[in-house]
């Protein structure tokens, strides 16, 4: 609670307040208009918000001196200052309601603007539900950064490197460490299944071979003999057969079978022949076993020298058509290099071949005669077989390939070609996004759209929270803002009173309902003609509606109790009615506020406020604002002289009949306050021609002779006004027994009423 303030250089305050000067829990303090009410009440909101922009402009208009402040609470034991330009604290809770207020929240003049929906919004939702906002608010920028640092990163990620896929897909490819391999298989499917007629009709490898030479075979020709025929004997049978000349082996051959027949005797000449060595060289030679021998060697020469001169030729085909097929089939799949010297493979086979063949002709030769195999034949015979070992070696993995391109040929056969292409595109798009010039890039957008989506999940949690915490707080307040509009007597209440969201900020709109007919209270340019807040609300009603969302946001403080309550000429554009209503439901805040500080140029109103207060109850206290010697200055003022007068005591009670015909004021008590209260009126405000023992009636004379004149005393309106209540007032209203009796009560609170206008109005 505020205890004492000392101001120094703002507004019209020189020098004012200080410790002669003590506010209570109840402070009433009135002050003509231009004597600093509203000043203070801005350097309360100031000490409440610690904004020295407040104080700084209302800074002395002819002082060279700063801005000084001391607010001093609970008796003593907390100060807060302003001085320097600066707030070294604050007071912690305070609610204002001043034209700020109202041009802050309600509306400014007759229009209703953005910003006061906004405003109203953020003033309904209060200190809970104006975090959430806030919090909803930070979010949203904080997403829209998160969108656009998106916009950016995607940019750095074209769309040439993501082979047609959308950002997201493309960053959220999983590495694939054998890419390449995927890449080329994938390549590979799709050639083949472009040209699967191609690959239907090509065969798959066949073996290539080269013969081997049996040389173990060959050596064991060359080195048999016939045990039963020297080489003695075979001289000289080759010696004869020489002799013989052309013919003469088959001439002898031919003998010896005769001879074999003759039993010994020559088929030439008859005589015996058994037992002579050159005959037996004959039979020797001519024998089945030495026959076989030779026919032996002369097969293997035959044979070897077909294949060294057909072989060659079908191997180096082989090896043009398996280089073919190669050539063919390595687009589809993994083929062995061919890298055959076919030219050097021949080379050493015929090498190799022709010294067997040199061999097997000399043992033709001498049949006899064992012929070895030497070692270059070996080396030869090596190098040839080394060709042979990796031929059969590539003819064997070309070979097993066999199954595979079975399966490539039927592949390519079924092949859905869009989706081949796709799957290349995708692994393409794997290997671009892994890459060194995108990695970095893809992870920086991934970083934020994760840190984007964490901001929805936040902001989602938040505006569910804020959406059940504007279901309950918005009807709430709609109902207590009416209640007090129906308190105050107005014509009209407020009906949808909601929240909506905006790019700009989050508002609200409501209907003023009057007799049930909305106008609703929103943004946008209106129709010609439409009803709006301006045209259906008179002055009184827009403060009045402003009176009851203040009053109602005090309701629903949960410290109120430890609250600063200002509340700053409440009267503007009321009626006495309202003006009543407005004191009584200041007297009630009083009591459970921490303090509540009223200021009005109005002392009838001040004097309503503790209206049947003793002073012990609230422990109010009354002070003044007015004119010093170098400016306004703050002093106590003793409210009981202006409020026990016996006008105050007249107003009081037709304000309360009028207020409730029914209450502690009785009809006969309210007509007999009339006249009385009309003649001291008159008395104070026309003392020039309402004199001594004047009546009302000799007064109204006068006013009537200088109708129009300018001496006028009361314009015709005003005249004709004061004569009809005054002939009200002057009726017989005494029966026989002296007593008043009141016929007709709703007439009487009519002129009650119009009693109470005449007087303010002139006021």
């Amino acid at each position: 609670m505020i205890k004492n303030i000392h101001l120094e250089n703002i507004g019209p305050f020189r020098v004012a307040g200080g410790s002669g000067v003590g506010f209570g829990k109840l402070s009433l303090v009135y002050g003509d208009n231009g004597r600093g009410k509203t000043t203070l009440a801005e350097v309360l909101r100031a000490a409440g918000t610690e904004d020295p922009a407040i104080i700084n402009a209302r800074r002395g208009l002819n002082s060279t001196e700063s801005p000084r402040i001391i607010l001093i609470q609970d008796e003593g034991s907390k100060r807060v200052t302003f001085q320097d330009g600066k707030w070294d604290g604050g007071i912690k809770s305070l609610a204002v309601f001043d034209d700020s207020f109202v041009e802050r929240n309600v509306c400014s003049g007759l229009e209703v603007k953005l910003e006061h929906r906004q405003n109203l919004h953020d003033l309904i939702l209060g200190e809970t539900g104006v975090e959430l906002a806030r919090r909803e608010e930070d979010l949203v920028k904080r997403r829209e950064q998160h969108i656009t640092s998106l916009r950016e990163k995607e940019a750095a990620i074209p769309s040439s490197s993501r082979f047609g896929i959308s950002v997201d897909d493309f960053c959220n490819l999983a590495e694939s460490p054998d890419v390449d391999a995927q890449i080329q298989n994938a390549e590979r499917s799709l050639r083949a299944a472009h040209k699967s007629d191609a690959v239907k009709s090509t065969p798959s490898f066949t073996a290539v071979e080269l013969p081997e030479f049996d040389t173990a075979a060959i050596a064991q020709l060359l080195q048999k003999d016939l045990p039963g025929l020297t080489q003695e004997a075979e001289r000289r049978v080759q010696e004869q057969i020489k002799n013989l000349g052309q013919g003469g082996e088959g001439w002898i051959a031919d003998g010896v079978g005769r001879l074999s027949g003759s039993n010994g005797t020559c088929p030439f000449c008859g005589q015996d022949v058994s037992g002579l060595l050159l005959i037996t060289d004959y039979q020797a030679h001519f024998s089945a076993a030495y026959s076989g021998l030779k026919k032996s060697v002369a097969d293997t020469i035959k044979d070897l020298e077909r294949v060294l001169t057909n072989a060659p030729t079908d191997f180096e085909r082989e090896v043009r058509v398996a280089t073919e097929r190669r050539q063919f089939w390595a687009e589809f799949c993994d083929i062995p290099e061919i890298a055959i010297d076919t030219e050097a493979v021949v080379s050493d086979w015929r090498v190799a071949g022709n010294h067997l063949l040199s061999l097997l002709r000399d043992k033709s030769a001498s049949p006899l005669e064992p012929v070895s195999i030497g070692e270059d034949v070996l080396v030869a015979i090596g190098d040839y077989d080394d060709h042979r070992r990796r031929v059969k070696s590539l003819s064997d993995k070309l070979t097993t390939l066999h199954s595979a391109i079975e399966l490539l040929k039927r592949q390519a056969a079924d092949a859905d070609i869009p989706a081949l292409e796709q799957e290349r595109s995708s692994l393409h798009a794997t290997k671009a996004r892994y890459s060194p010039e995108m990695a970095l890039p893809c992870d920086a957008y991934l970083q934020e759209k994760s840190a984007k989506e964490s901001t929805d999940k936040e902001l989602d949690t938040v505006r569910k929270a804020l959406a059940q915490y504007r279901k309950n707080v918005f009807p709430a307040l709609q109902e207590t803002v009416n209640a007090y509009l129906d308190k105050f007597g107005v014509g009209f209440s407020i009906g949808r009173l909601s929240p909506v969201n905006q790019r700009s900020g989050s508002a609200c709109t409501y209907d003023i309902l009057i007799q049930e007919h909305p106008v609703a209270v929103k943004g946008g340019n209106l129709a010609p003609g439409e009803p709006s807040f301006s045209t259906t609300l008179s002055g009184g009603d827009r403060s009045s509606l402003a009176l009851a969302v203040f009053f109602s946001e005090l309701d629903r403080k949960l410290d109120l109790s430890e609250t600063v309550v200002v509340v700053d000429d409440p009267m503007t554009s009321l009626d006495e009615h309202r003006a009543l209503t407005t004191a009584q439901t200041i007297r009630e805040c009083a009591k459970k506020a921490g303090q509540v500080i009223v200021l009005s140029h109005n002392k009838s109103f001040l004097s309503e406020v503790v209206s049947g207060v003793r002073q012990t109850e609230l422990g109010y206290v009354s002070l003044e604002i007015v004119q010093g010697d170098k400016g306004s200055i703050i002093r106590s003022w003793d409210i009981s002289q202006d409020w026990e007068s016996p006008q105050y005591r007249r107003y009081a009670l037709l304000t309360r009949y009028h207020e409730n015909p029914s209450g502690d004021v009785s009809p006969e008590e309210a007509s007999s306050a009339i006249r009385p209260y009309l003649e001291s009126y008159l008395e104070g405000s026309y003392a020039g021609n309402f004199k001594g023992k004047s009546t009302i009636g000799t007064f109204l004379g006068e006013c009537k002779r200088k109708l129009g004149t300018p001496d006028e005393i009361l314009n015709e309106p005003d005249y004709e006004e004061l004569r009809s209540i005054h002939e009200y007032a002057n009726r017989p209203h005494h029966s026989g027994s002296g007593d008043v009796k009141i016929n007709n009560a709703t007439q009487l609170r009519a002129f009650v009423k119009r009693a109470l206008d005449f007087v303010r109005r002139r006021r």
